[in-house]
């Protein structure tokens, strides 16, 4: 039959597998969260293509976006190496393909060099932010 160390160790396999599953569990609703709050800051985005007004600094949502990540990637020193920089790179991948989905966007019949150049400041902004490396 069983042994006592059998059932120790069958035990201990037990509740090692669950904790496995828990923190994979966390891992995902960390990455989700973080992409809905990212998606919550780009529906602030409120690009006017048409626009002859220039300027040299990023849109409002932009700045707002990166300084919630900075604090948001500071918190995550918390966490396993690996899950914070997975949360990292699924953000920076997620905030890539938004900022590409407003510029293809089929709805935008034209836009004015202006224009081009403030979505070009928040690009700048977001590549700036990336280089830094938030999560060390």
């Amino acid at each position: 039959c069983c042994t006592v160390s059998d059932t120790t160790r069958d035990s201990d396999l037990y509740w090692l597998k669950k904790i496995v599953k828990v923190k994979e569990e966390a891992k995902t609703r960390i990455h989700a969260k973080l992409m809905e709050k990212i998606d919550e800051f780009f529906e602030l985005s409120r690009y006017n293509w048409m626009t002859t007004e220039a300027r040299e600094y990023p849109s409002d949502y932009m700045n707002d976006l990166l300084n919630y990540l900075k604090n948001t990637f500071k918190t995550f020193t918390q966490l396993e190496h690996h899950v914070a920089i997975g949360s990292c790179e699924a953000a920076g991948n997620h905030i890539s393909q938004k900022l590409y989905d407003i510029f293809v966007d089929p709805s935008i019949a034209q836009m004015t060099r202006v224009a081009l150049d403030i979505l070009d400041q928040d690009v700048i902004a977001y590549e700036g932010f990336a280089l830094d490396s938030p999560v060390a």
